[in-house]
């Protein structure tokens, strides 16, 4: 896989532009980042794996179109996602990942219409494996039930 190495200066208005410019163009795998701390000269760095993108013009991004899950799922479901949502975010912040790496929307859609989330509802889910499942599984699996308990 690809990656790109970005150095962002501390304090310098607009020095994200280039990066939030590459971020946003390709399928980003992960991003590492660092600070380095020398007084006034202290940047960020961080090193972006991405995917080549094949079939579209280079810095375009082909995307599915958006699906609003509040109007997709029924009241008592979307409560389910919406707590699933949270705690994705809180697992995400906590790995330093992009959300997106712990879970889709749409692999979060499939847990929240899951009665009990089990390993069987997680085997079923697209793109969600043995790793992920190891590593996340059990948080999921709280939040779905707190959430079903109306928590």
């Amino acid at each position: 896989m690809p990656f790109h190495v970005f150095t962002v200066a501390v304090g310098v208005p607009d020095a994200c532009q280039e990066l939030n410019a590459f971020l946003s163009s390709r399928r980003i795998l992960s991003v590492q980042r660092e600070l380095i701390q020398n007084g006034g000269g202290s940047c960020w760095t961080f090193c972006v794996e991405y995917l080549e993108s094949r079939g579209a013009s280079k810095g375009t991004r082909v995307r599915k179109e958006r699906v609003d899950y509040k109007q997709a799922l029924p009241p008592e479901q979307f409560e389910v996602f919406s707590r699933l949502r949270a705690c994705r975010k809180e697992l995400a912040a906590r790995d330093g990942v992009p959300a997106f790496a712990v879970c889709t929307d749409e692999q979060l859609a499939a847990m929240a219409q899951a009665e009990d989330l089990t390993k069987a509802v997680f085997d079923g889910i697209d793109g969600f494996g043995e790793a992920k499942r190891t590593k996340y599984g059990e948080a999921l699996i709280a939040a779905h039930a707190k959430a079903e308990e109306g928590q």
